[in-house]
């Protein structure tokens, strides 16, 4: 709004503000500008016209997210992202489309953002619950400790996004970009993860169960000393991933590429192996792969391998 609504500070006052306002800019055409004039509070609401972006990608990201309603609650203290108040809360509104980059949230629920330029955004500790997000551009946003839950993040960009220590559950980030994201020490559950880019992700330490993560990419990923159960991944990219450490039980890697890959001291006995490509692959003593062969399989004994390097510099 281009008027100074924290100078509203009355009925009267915002029954004129109302008469001189038709439009709102930051989301597009506004039809109607109600007050509730019942006391103790005002609430002011904005109803809008649906997103005029009818790409396929768009209405997939809705047909894949709980339907959300079509009024936004207009809080004049959270509107301006560069009032002093403090961190937005965001409670059934329609923010799609919008610029909302570098603002800081304190929660977002049952909202919709599609499409919404939140990059840099600050969302470290925040509580984010069945909303929508879907192609969304969260690029380097801080979501460290955030809370997500019930939400659709369907294409969205997540690239160098920080959700260390996040709470992922029940939340559809798939075909979305997760390159370089930090996600260590991520708690993921009942999620969806189908052709998601995880290139060069940080996911070292993590706990991932019930989750689906077929036909991702974690080529040059970290998953260094995670625990992942019940979880499929059949058909996933792990190429030159560092999976020292990692454990997977009751999982299927079936058709997974680990070429490259770092397994010493994984143990992937209680997972179905079927297909997969482990060509090329390092392991060590400790790593366990049930009743195949690593030799058989074209790995490599890091083991044997640096005792030759020493060999050499001898």
């Amino acid at each position: 709004m281009e008027s100074d609504l924290s100078a509203l500070t009355s009925v009267a006052d915002l029954l004129t503000f109302a008469r001189q306002q038709n439009t709102n800019k930051a989301t597009g055409q506004a039809n109607n500008l109600f007050v509730d004039q019942q006391p103790p509070s005002i609430q002011v609401s904005l109803s809008f016209n649906e997103p005029r972006n009818t790409s396929p990608e768009l209405l997939e990201s809705l047909l894949l997210s709980r339907p959300l309603g079509n009024l936004a609650v207009f809080n004049p203290v959270s509107i301006d992202r560069d009032e002093p108040q403090g961190r937005q809360q965001l409670l059934n509104e329609d923010r799609s489309g919008q610029d909302l980059s570098e603002t800081s949230f304190q929660s977002i629920e049952n909202s919709r953002l599609l499409t919404a330029d939140l990059s840099e955004s600050e969302l470290s500790g925040a509580n984010i619950t069945n909303s929508n997000l879907g192609m969304a551009n969260l690029s380097e946003a801080d979501l460290a400790d955030s809370r997500v839950s019930d939400s659709n993040f369907m294409r969205a960009n997540l690239g160098e996004a920080d959700l260390n220590n996040a709470n992922l559950e029940t939340t559809n980030f798939s075909r979305a970009n997760l390159s370089a994201a930090n996600l260590q020490s991520t708690n993921i559950n009942e999620s969806t993860f189908i052709e998601t880019n995880l290139e060069a992700a940080d996911m070292s330490g993590s706990q991932i169960s019930e989750s689906n993560f077929s036909a991702a990419n974690l080529s040059q990923a970290k998953l260094a000393g995670s625990d992942i159960t019940d979880s499929n991944f059949s058909f996933a990219n792990f190429r030159d991933a560092d999976l020292n450490n990692t454990r997977f039980s009751d999982s299927s890697l079936y058709g997974a590429d680990f070429r490259g890959a770092d397994l010493s001291g994984a143990d992937l006995s209680d997972s179905n192996l079927d297909a997969a490509n482990f060509e090329g692959a390092l392991y060590d003593a400790t790593t366990d792969l049930g009743n195949l062969n690593p030799e058989d399989l074209g790995m490599i004994n890091i083991d044997e391998m640096e005792q030759e390097e020493l060999e050499e510099m001898n």
